[in-house]
């Protein structure tokens, strides 16, 4: 019983997003109403002599999910950690 309710209890949880968090994200955002969060900072570059403002995760790789133990080791969520 009490296993049964751990797996159900919703946490945060820390999620590799293999090279890519933006597929992770697009991913992520079609799920069942999952809540995530990838931490972003603004980033300044000069190319071609203009200053370009982008935002870019501060840590790369990974994401911040929202979920239960169930939904965190389900199928989808799987492919998200590949992307």
């Amino acid at each position: 019983m009490a296993e049964e309710q751990r797996k159900s209890e919703m946490k945060w949880y820390v999620m590799r997003a293999y090279k890519n968090e933006k597929k992770a994200e697009e991913l992520l955002s079609g799920s069942r109403g999952l809540t995530y969060f990838i931490p972003k900072k603004k980033v300044i570059r000069t190319r071609e002599r203009k200053k370009v403002i982008s935002l870019e995760p501060v840590i790369r790789s990974l994401v911040f999910v929202y979920a239960t133990q169930q939904q965190v080791h389900s199928e989808e969520m799987k492919r998200a950690r590949k992307s």
